[in-house]
Parts: C-alpha cells; structure tokens; sequence
C-alpha cells in the first residue's frame, strides 16, 4: 500500500511529512556526520546512520511509525 504524503523541508533543515489533509506524522532533521534524527508526534525519537543524501529512506520510516 501507498500512501500519499507531503513533505516539507523548513529553512534550517528539518523535514516535516504530514498526511495530504495537514496531519503531521513526523519530522526528521540531521545531525551531522550520516546521522539523523526522526521525531514522531508521541515523542518517540530515534537516531538513525544514513550517510547519503537520500532522504527518501527516512521518510519511509517516518510514514511506518514509532
């Protein structure tokens, strides 16, 4: 299943994935040297090694959840 997303990406660097209608479902930012920090709306927060670019991975865990 797919499920549509918007992403966001602030002026400093943190990335906003919310439903279509405006619900956000997390944000994810990074911390330098291929860490990243993903932060869901319960507070649950997780570091995460991705020492590509790629932000297309961490969006996906994102939309899976906490």
């Amino acid at each position: 299943m797919v499920k549509d997303v918007v992403v966001w990406r602030s002026p400093d660097g943190i990335f906003l994935v919310s439903e279509p209608a405006g619900k956000t479902l997390g944000t994810f930012y990074a911390e330098g040297d291929g860490w990243w920090c993903v932060v869901w709306p319960n507070g649950r927060e997780v570091r995460v090694w991705k020492p590509d670019s790629n932000t297309d991975d961490l969006v996906r865990r994102v939309v899976r959840g906490p």
